[in-house]
């Protein structure tokens, strides 16, 4: 489980996707507590005080890029598309940044 973000210098990370970056831990991670419950977008947004409109665009992002799986019907929700240890923080930046080349430490 990640229990640190690093800084936007240690990942080489833009001024403006670095602020995003906590946000996609944030569902990554609340995702990852319980893989096999789907939660709704309004659940995540109101348990952790994001502006629903901002997580639609996060979740429809990470959706696209397969990290998670997505039903938009009444017994939908969002869930970890794949194993929860199988989304590291780098894949998360990596989407962030595709262009961006990241430097160990």
């Amino acid at each position: 489980m990640i229990d640190w973000i690093p800084s936007r210098k240690a990942v080489n990370c833009t001024d403006a996707t670095y602020p995003a970056h906590g946000l996609y831990l944030k569902v990554i991670l609340h995702l990852a507590q319980n893989p096999d419950k789907r939660y709704t977008v309004r659940y995540v947004s109101e348990h952790h005080g994001i502006s629903r409109n901002h997580l639609v665009k996060v979740v429809n992002e990470l959706c696209n890029h397969g990290v998670l799986g997505g039903k938009r019907v009444c017994t939908g929700g969002i869930k970890p598309a794949g194993a929860p240890e199988d989304i590291t923080q780098g894949l998360i930046v990596r989407l962030m940044e595709p262009s961006n080349g990241l430097f160990c430490m």
